[in-house]
């Protein structure tokens, strides 16, 4: 399962579950600039583990270093091979 089953009204959570789905990079690229990388964790902790994987998995190393010190402390639990520093 890709996605937990909850149903949401925010545009930008959409738009970002939409470009991990597609896998698409670029997308979460412009979505992070965007947006401030806290609100961009903060949209991401809403979705399962293995989303939030794939999406850092499509950052560069700084953006992904950059987005998971903002991760909930659940979310950073509930991604797979994940390794708080």
């Amino acid at each position: 399962m890709l996605f937990r089953f909850t149903r949401t009204d925010n545009p930008f959570q959409r738009a970002l579950r939409a470009a991990v789905a597609a896998h698409r990079p670029a997308a979460l690229r412009t979505l992070l600039t965007s947006h401030d990388e806290r609100v961009f964790a903060k949209a991401l902790s809403d979705l399962s583990g293995r989303v939030i994987a794939d999406a850092l998995s499509m950052l560069n190393a700084s953006d992904r270093a950059s987005v998971s010190s903002h991760l909930s402390r659940a979310a950073r639990h509930g991604v797979p091979s994940f390794s708080v520093q």
